[in-house]
């Protein structure tokens, strides 16, 4: 009995893990998709745009560089938050500047880290 109690405790912890691994892999591709798209309508439109990472409200705002109305959302997964409030500018000729943002568990341990390439590189997330 108690064997079948720490094999179903074990199978379930290891369900809920992947499923965490898997929606947050999910908003990495779904976060890295919009940033592109940022990125060519800039460039295309000739207009700056803010990406403001709320540590405080999951969620990850798109707007254009003078006005906040304007613009979308995404949430991240309530299993991972940013270290601190993040605002990244991309120009109007699509470029962002090289910086980290480190995503944090919620034992604040750092889970990945987002590295924003200069230019048109996008970012890249190395997990730890």
């Amino acid at each position: 009995m108690v064997t079948s109690l720490i094999l179903g405790l074990t199978i379930s912890f290891g369900t809920a893990l992947r499923q965490r691994k898997l929606s947050e892999r999910v908003f990495f591709e779904e976060y890295n998709r919009c940033f592109k798209t940022v990125q060519n309508h800039c460039l295309l439109k000739h207009s700056m745009t803010k990406i403001s990472i709320e540590s405080d409200k999951n969620e990850i705002h798109f707007y254009e560089y003078r006005s906040k109305t304007d613009g979308f959302k995404i949430r991240y997964p309530p299993t991972i938050h940013p270290n601190n409030h993040k605002e990244i500018i991309i120009t109007d000729s699509g470029f962002s500047s090289p910086q980290s943002i480190r995503w944090l568990n919620d034992f604040n341990q750092v889970v990945y880290k987002q590295k924003i390439q200069l230019g048109w590189g996008g970012f890249v997330i190395e997990e730890k």
